[in-house]
């Protein structure tokens, strides 16, 4: 089964999903949108916590112009997912992306 954070409403949710795919001995994968390190982070995080994990594709990112956010997951040249000892996900926005539009106020 293929489970992606985004489609399965969260990270609570997809933990939720895992355990009965699990239970019913189905084996789980993590899947990804074209999204942000954000949310591909958030992902990788869940891949980490359970072990019934066998692959995951969190290259979404990838497919992107620009990814606006810094920190956060990284993909090594084998192709195996990193991640920081930062607090939290260990992400947060470029303010340098967030200064090209003028409705966002970026607190310095």
């Amino acid at each position: 089964m293929n489970i992606k954070l985004s489609k399965s409403g969260g990270v609570r949710e997809a933990l939720a999903v895992e355990a009965v795919a699990s239970a019913a001995g189905v084996g789980v994968a993590m899947g990804c949108m074209t999204e942000t390190r954000l949310g591909l982070t958030a992902a990788a995080h869940v891949v980490c916590a359970r072990r019934a994990f066998r692959f995951a594709d969190l290259d979404g990112a990838d497919f992107l112009a620009e990814d606006p956010i810094t920190g956060g997951m990284t993909i090594d040249g084998k192709g195996e997912v990193r991640l920081t000892d930062d607090p939290g996900l260990g992400v947060d926005v470029d303010p340098a992306f967030l200064r090209r539009f003028p409705c966002v106020v970026v607190a310095e």
